[in-house]
């Protein structure tokens, strides 16, 4: 049995997050070791829990998700993170990729879609939907 990826997620809308929870736990390649509401636990659980993808909302309160991966990567530079949203502004993409976010993803996206950006981020590549890379 191959080990399976370990996955943080955080998002402030409850519904959303218990989904994310299930598509990836339903899945055999994926463990959801981690969830949080807010930044400010996402980072904490970030940084005790070390998994090997965090895959963060944008629009959190405490801090946003970019904030979160910028304070990750101070301390676990190699960190894989991921940034989900409702936004299309091309502020918050080029950031997300200027600071070394992995991949983003829009929250209108399928399942499919979310499970192939963590597979290719886990592989040590960039996943930016085709909605943003043409932003970009």
């Amino acid at each position: 049995m191959k080990n399976k990826i370990k996955i943080l997620i955080a998002d402030d809308q409850p519904l959303f997050l218990k989904w994310l929870d299930f598509i990836l736990n339903s899945s055999d390649e994926f463990e959801v070791m981690a969830k949080a509401a807010d930044g400010t636990s996402a980072l904490q659980l970030l940084m005790y829990n070390k998994p090997d993808i965090a895959l963060l909302d944008y629009d959190m309160p405490g801090m946003n998700g970019l904030y979160v991966a910028k304070e990750a990567f101070k301390q676990y530079p190699k960190q894989k993170i991921i940034i989900i949203t409702v936004h299309r502004n091309l502020e918050i993409i080029s950031e997300a990729k200027k600071i070394g976010v992995a991949g983003f993803l829009l929250k209108d996206c399928t399942d499919d879609e979310i499970i192939k950006a963590l597979k290719t981020v886990h592989e040590n590549n960039q996943y930016y939907t085709q909605e943003t890379v043409s932003k970009l």
